[in-house]
């Protein structure tokens, strides 16, 4: 209250100011400019808590500021994504200058001869500069590398290559890596060292992030800085995304702009909403089925809209386990996690409520989870209750990898975890899930300091 009458005189005073200016459109002029100080100093004790937030950040993010997006002309940060078929390939790239959406490609590196383009938007909310290109590559055919090149004239990108999907064996499974919670500062450089690493030998196929992505928080440049930190490993295999609390939640409702739905090309119409609380997708790859929910509300509590269970409901009674029989879900929060508090609490209740009883109808074979800052994963679980086989469960697993690395620090557990917990590990890391028929799932956890194997499970069904 004492800091609402604060406001109302700090506001009387300079409109008194703003009286003593001769010219009529000067005072109004100024008097437009008190309300936006008062609406932006009112807003700043909201995002007090976040001490990120420096004072070019909170200039910008309200719009007071600009942030170029970029290091120089040349295009950057460079990623591709699986549009829902194995035929095409979206490419996203930034400028700074609103150049051409144009890339070449070419199945000889030293020969890219075919040209494709496609459509370039910007958005300046945020004090953001720069200019957002997305180009689909079309009529691709299935297990073959290509070559490309983003830009056109002198300001291009360096070559960079993909493979489209390829026929799953026992010699040649899909391989992916799972990762969570990772920002673009220094907590994320083991991680992103050990991804480049793979994706430099060959040794995956493309990358789920669980939410939590560069850790912008609204603050575009973060975007900038992390699309910039990944683009070796993004540009190179699919970086397969969906949102965490820090793409959506409190900044959303405070009006400031995310930057998520922006700068990602994902499969299906509900990926590019506007709305923000139903952003959601699901693509096939080889005999897998993989579905991303939006597990987040405005107001960063746990949601899962009517509209978004209806398109689950039906996304999932349309698969084919003949030709699929394997599924993975993944979104940010978690239904089970054993750190206490809200999360683990209240919200992880409401999540059960609302997706459990679909999770085991439809046959969901794991459950790919963030939002904690460390890794945990279950036994096959209903409502508490575990199945301490992996052997033909019945029910999901769930795995919570939200450790990627990120400026908040990992999350502690408490001495005595539930049963259904099977393992719980305190440190930053990546998962990693091994796919070679329709019988046997592997999944290994790395620590991203030394890349040392600190959990692995397999999951065995009936073919």
């Amino acid at each position: 209250m004492e800091n609402d009458e604060a406001m109302n005189d700090l506001e009387k005073v300079i409109d008194l100011l703003c009286d003593l200016i001769p010219s009529h459109s000067l005072r109004d002029t100024c008097e437009n400019v008190v309300r936006d100080i008062v609406d932006f100093i009112e807003k700043i004790p909201k995002l007090a808590f976040e001490s990120h937030y420096s004072p070019r950040a909170l200039c910008s993010m309200y719009n007071y500021c600009t942030l170029d997006c970029c290091i120089s002309d040349k295009p950057e940060q460079v990623h591709i994504s699986y549009t829902g078929t194995y035929q095409e390939m979206g490419v996203t790239w930034i400028t700074r200058n609103k150049d051409a959406a144009s890339l070449v490609y070419g199945t000889n590196a030293t020969s890219l001869t075919k040209e494709v383009t496609g459509v370039t938007k910007t958005y300046t909310d945020g004090g953001w500069a720069g200019f957002v290109h997305h180009v689909t590559i079309n009529g691709l055919e299935k297990d073959t590398q290509y070559f490309y090149r983003v830009g056109k004239g002198n300001l291009v990108s360096e070559v960079f290559s993909f493979r489209t999907e390829h026929p799953v064996s026992n010699s040649r499974p899909v391989r992916i890596a799972v990762i969570g919670d990772m920002g673009a500062l220094k907590e994320s450089d083991d991680t992103i060292s050990r991804l480049e690493d793979m994706v430099a030998k060959k040794e995956l196929d493309f990358i789920i992030h669980d939410g939590d992505i560069s850790y912008a928080d609204g603050f575009q440049e973060l975007w900038d800085v992390f699309m910039r930190k990944v683009e070796n490993i993004a540009a190179n295999v699919p970086y397969m995304v969906t949102p965490g609390n820090h793409e959506i939640g409190v900044i959303g409702i405070l009006n400031v702009t995310l930057g998520y739905n922006h700068r990602f090309t994902l499969p299906g119409e509900h990926s590019q909403s506007n709305d923000l609380e139903n952003l959601y997708y699901s693509f096939d790859y080889g005999n897998i089925h993989f579905v991303a929910l939006d597990s987040e509300s405005t107001l960063d509590t746990a949601l899962i809209t009517d509209e978004q269970l209806a398109w689950f409901i039906n996304d999932l009674e349309k698969v084919d386990r003949s030709k699929h029989p394997w599924v993975i879900v993944y979104f940010h929060r978690p239904l089970y996690c054993s750190n206490g508090g809200a999360d683990c609490g209240f919200f992880a209740e409401y999540l059960r409520e609302r997706l459990e009883h679909i999770l085991i109808k439809y046959n969901v074979d794991l459950v790919i989870q963030g939002h904690k800052h460390d890794y945990e994963r279950t036994w096959p679980v209903n409502s508490a209750n575990p199945i301490k086989s992996y052997d033909n469960p019945k029910y999901p697993t769930y795995v919570v990898s939200g450790c990627g690395g990120n400026r908040e620090g990992t999350t502690s557990f408490p001495s005595q975890r539930p049963d259904w917990s099977a393992v719980a590990i305190k440190d930053w890391g990546y998962g990693l899930i091994t796919i070679g028929n329709n019988t046997h799932m592997d999944w290994k956890f790395y620590t991203s300091s030394n890349n040392e194997l600190r959990d692995q499970f397999t999951l065995v069904v009936d073919d």
